[in-house]
């Protein structure tokens, strides 16, 4: 495949990303000049070379790799067992050990024991440590992100990808028109590993609209009775999951009614109690009971597959929080510069501004001793106005 064949041997060789790359090689620098740093933790989305970096660290420095998917790590014992032993011994045939630890944000597995194992190792590690992850804050890693540092990468522009699949191209002999390769490239939409596949199958009509994901979802949950499918879905997706939960909040009552909304709502609440347990005891074993109601449960709450088109909603609370947005940074910063005179928290302070506004309307030197700025007042007239 050309995914493997064309790995990147280098770290420099990764695309994109440059001032990232750059960082990451000041740390193997320092790691070889035997100054211990704190590990690394990779995030960005899919094919973008997180996983990529950790193989080209262990070819152009000759360190060895130990590797291993979070997925493994079930609980304390099997994590001190995995790993623990391999953070501090040092390696016989080379100069460091590389442990990567891979989409440490995607397992379900690791209870509290688990995290706390991996805090514990992260912490004491005598050889570099790089974890990969889609979500820097995904709060099931939490307690390992302040014990890193963080290397967000981004998607990678297009122009770099389809200079990259010209010059396999060239390498390899195909027939492909320039055309058809500045179409995959932007199609890839910053997956490098996406537009190597979509090379190698010369197949530049591949659509990978990522917006069009959650639609996708939402016709198989909604239209079709098929619990497998229902399940594979959602874990294909990059959609987070109390997303999607308040996607398919919104639309229950848009595709169903009677006693199947009840029954949907009922798996849906369920599913709602176990993510509260989740929260509150870190034990995300529970999620795939959660996943299951919310997901399976919501689908075959009703009788009969459906064929019919349907126009899906986005979450209102979404689209209220964003519309609220600049509102809460206004009275942010209002709150701010009444702490400042009248002492006091934040979050008492934007208790406080509506009576401020009231203050105003009757002596208007309020707004001038507060320094309120003209979007400012206008806010707080309104706020009157409308209460």
């Amino acid at each position: 495949m050309l995914v493997e064949k064309y790995r990147p041997n280098k770290v420099k060789e990764i695309i994109g990303n440059r001032d990232q790359i750059n960082k990451i090689i000041e740390w193997v620098f320092d790691w070889e000049r035997n100054k211990k740093r704190r590990p690394l933790m990779i995030t960005g989305p899919s094919g973008v070379g997180k996983t990529s970096i950790a193989h080209a660290i262990k070819n152009e420095f000759k360190w060895d790799i130990v590797e291993m998917n979070a997925s493994d790590f079930r609980d304390k014992e099997k994590v001190e067992k995995i790993i623990g032993s391999a953070s501090v011994n040092a390696s016989l045939f080379a100069s460091r050990k590389l442990i990567l630890i891979d989409d440490i944000d995607q397992t379900f597995s690791i209870d509290r024991g688990g995290i706390s194992a991996v805090a514990r190792i992260l912490k004491d590690s005598n050889q570099p440590i790089i974890l990969t992850a889609l979500n820097l804050w995904d709060k099931k890693i939490l307690p390992l992100r302040s014990l890193c540092i963080p290397i967000t990468l981004k998607r990678v522009n297009w122009q770099a990808i389809a200079s990259l699949l010209r010059d396999i191209a060239n390498k390899e002999g195909y027939r492909i028109s320039e055309t058809d390769l500045v179409t995959i490239a932007k199609n890839a939409k910053g997956d490098v590993r996406a537009a190597l596949n979509d090379l190698e199958a010369k197949n530049p009509k591949s659509f990978r609209d990522r917006k069009m994901e959650i639609f996708e979802i939402m016709k198989t949950i909604f239209l079709t009775m098929d619990y497998n499918n229902v399940r594979k879905v959602s874990f294909n997706s990059n959609i987070d999951h109390n997303t999607l939960k308040m996607w398919i909040d919104e639309n229950i009552p848009t595709v169903y009614s009677g006693y199947v909304l009840v029954n949907a709502f009922d798996y849906l609440s369920r599913a709602d109690v176990f993510d509260g347990r989740i929260y509150r005891r870190q034990y995300w074993t529970m999620l795939r009971y959660s996943n299951d109601l919310m997901l399976a449960g919501v689908s075959l709450s009703k009788v009969h597959p459906s064929f019919r088109f349907i126009k899906y909603s986005y979450p209102s609370y979404i689209k209220k929080m964003g519309r609220s947005k600049t509102d809460r940074s206004i009275e942010k910063s209002i709150a701010i510069k009444m702490k400042s005179i009248l002492h006091g928290s934040i979050r008492k302070k934007r208790r406080e501004i509506f009576l401020v506004g009231l203050l105003i309307r009757k002596n208007k030197k309020i707004s001038e001793i507060l320094k309120l700025d003209d979007k400012e007042i206008k806010y707080l007239n309104k706020l009157v106005k409308d209460t």
